[in-house]
């Protein structure tokens, strides 16, 4: 089993991202008039007013811990699924939708990125099949150092 399936940390437990505005000022960003970013690292389901807020920003940074919900199962790493633990996994299962389809709905327009990636997730592979499906549907991947200008 590759190391990034095994379970066993062997990538950074913290991730730096920044979000830089239009222009310098005071530590923090300035954004273009008008601009949004969206950022939840935990989302459990989704509910009509996320999507909403989802829908009206630039940049969306979302949870992308598991790919699918009994993934930690399979793996034989725990015994509770992704949403017993606060995660949206990113493939729907049981008509239940998953994250890459709500990121789907979306502006075409919108900048859609996964963040806070649990080290099982095969994403994290950048030879997988699963990180070509979210290259294929314009759904980056975080990583540590990644820049965002809005």
């Amino acid at each position: 089993m590759p190391e990034w399936r095994s379970g066993r940390r062997t990538q950074p437990t913290t991730m730096k991202i920044k979000i830089l505005g239009s222009g310098a000022g005071g530590g923090l960003p300035q954004w273009n008039k008008g601009t949004r970013a969206f950022y939840a690292p935990g989302l459990a389901q989704m509910r009509d007013e996320i999507h909403a807020e989802m829908c009206g920003a630039d940049l969306v940074l979302v949870d992308g811990t598991f790919w699918t919900a009994t993934e930690m199962i399979e793996l034989g790493i725990s015994t509770k699924h992704a949403d017993d633990m606060g995660h949206l996994a990113q493939c729907g299962e049981s008509g239940r939708r998953g994250m890459i389809d709500w990121l789907d709905t979306l502006p075409r327009v919108t900048r859609k990125v996964h963040t806070h990636i649990n080290n099982t997730n095969p994403i994290l592979d950048l030879n997988s099949a699963e990180h070509a499906q979210l290259r294929a549907r314009g759904i980056a991947v975080a990583h540590d150092g990644m820049m965002f200008l809005l």
